[in-house]
């Protein structure tokens, strides 16, 4: 039987603050499951100032921005 092991993937999130008239921020972390991205993400918004709640993961298919609702 062949086990799947569960590896970190290398992430770029990207908190944008152009509402802010700020640069947006950029960071690489690492991340093994959907929890551990969402809890990354969330706090590096709240070290900008950005509220757990205005958080929302999404990435770009090539044409459109798709939200990330869980795994």
């Amino acid at each position: 039987m062949v086990q799947a092991t569960q590896t970190n993937l290398d992430v770029k999130l990207s908190l944008d603050l152009s509402a802010q008239n700020k640069s947006p921020v950029v960071k690489r972390v690492l991340a093994s499951d959907y929890a551990t991205l969402l809890n990354q993400a969330k706090a590096l918004g709240t070290k900008h100032g950005v509220s757990e709640e205005d958080c929302q993961l999404r990435y770009h298919d090539g044409d459109n921005w798709v939200i990330v609702e869980d795994n």
